[in-house]
């Protein structure tokens, strides 16, 4: 998971997000109740961030017989490998990787509501 605030703290919708985001990559097709478990989310919480997500073109639902599973649309595999190349970048590492062009100018711009980067600094601020 992306990380809790320590003992008592709160997750926020983004790390949450993230998490769900996370685990339907890593497991592919879920069912609601595995994912559940997996992120450590009440079921409201659970199901009011998957439709936050699918609202947003993230996430899709899909009927196999009698299931009904969750997984990633194509915009929720690359906000995932945005995700991955995003952290890489706030890694140990000394110098950042090539995609960090790539997450400066295509992906945080489309994401307002979260703050901005500094080109100067390459900083992001909130």
């Amino acid at each position: 998971m992306s990380g809790f605030a320590g003992i008592g703290g709160r997750r926020s919708r983004l790390d949450m997000c993230f998490d769900i985001l996370e685990e339907v990559w890593s497991h592919g097709e879920i069912k609601p109740t595995q994912l559940m478990y997996k992120t450590n989310l009440s079921w409201k919480v659970l199901t009011e961030t998957v439709a936050y997500l699918g609202d947003r073109g993230l996430v899709k639902t899909v009927e196999v017989g009698s299931r009904r599973l969750i997984g990633l649309t194509e915009a929720g595999v690359s906000c995932v490998s945005s995700l991955h190349a995003a952290r890489s970048l706030v890694s140990h590492e000394t110098e950042p990787e090539p995609a960090f062009e790539y997450v400066a100018e295509k992906v945080l711009p489309s994401l307002p509501a979260y703050g901005t980067l500094k080109a100067s600094t390459g900083k992001f601020a909130w």
